[in-house]
């Protein structure tokens, strides 16, 4: 409970410390700056890895297992693929969970531990694959890109462009050209 405050008196115990092997002479003076530099450089690494390892902890306390995270997710996947949600532009993590008559918060937690992603980089995923399926289609090869965009849930051209060129290696327009050639 009182770790904060054990860690801010062995700071300053190692601070004086360091003052008097100066006083006294053992660490030369001009030593004082490297020394001082590398125990920022020390401090700062360990409250990035802090700041990390509280990133993973994030759902420590929740009470949906793995198994039960997975099943959630496979759920998920299930209502995407039978009926398209991910192609709306304004869905929501609430309404999906609403969907599945899970909690909100339980439904970020299973795709945060079984795809690594949030819930925006897990939507886009899906809507690129779609709209993959969609350029790849000859019956649609007349369509215009970004309208096939907008079917796919996308609000942004230039952010639908970027993400798909991200995610695939390709311009939409190179991949369409590639598949349907």
């Amino acid at each position: 409970r009182y770790l904060w405050y054990r860690k801010l008196v062995v700071g300053v115990f190692l601070i004086w410390l360091l003052f008097l092997l100066i006083f006294v002479g053992t660490i030369p003076f001009y030593m004082a700056g490297a020394i001082i530099y590398s125990v920022l450089i020390y401090y700062f690494s360990y409250a990035l890895l802090k700041r990390h390892s509280f990133q993973l902890g994030k759902y420590q306390q929740s009470k949906l297992d793995v198994n039960e995270s997975g099943e959630l997710l496979n759920r998920l996947e299930t209502l995407l693929k039978n009926e398209k949600l991910h192609c709306q532009s304004g869905i929501k993590l609430e309404d999906l969970a609403h969907r599945l008559s899970s909690p909100s918060r339980n439904l970020s937690q299973a795709i945060n531990q079984n795809t690594g992603k949030n819930f925006s980089e897990y939507i886009n995923e899906w809507r690129i694959e779609e709209i993959k399926i969609m350029l790849q289609d000859p019956a649609k090869a007349n369509q215009k890109i970004a309208t096939l965009a907008f079917d796919c849930g996308f609000n942004n051209l230039t952010s639908f462009n970027q993400l798909f060129r991200l995610k695939v290696g390709l311009t939409p327009s190179q991949y369409r050209t590639d598949f349907l050639v």
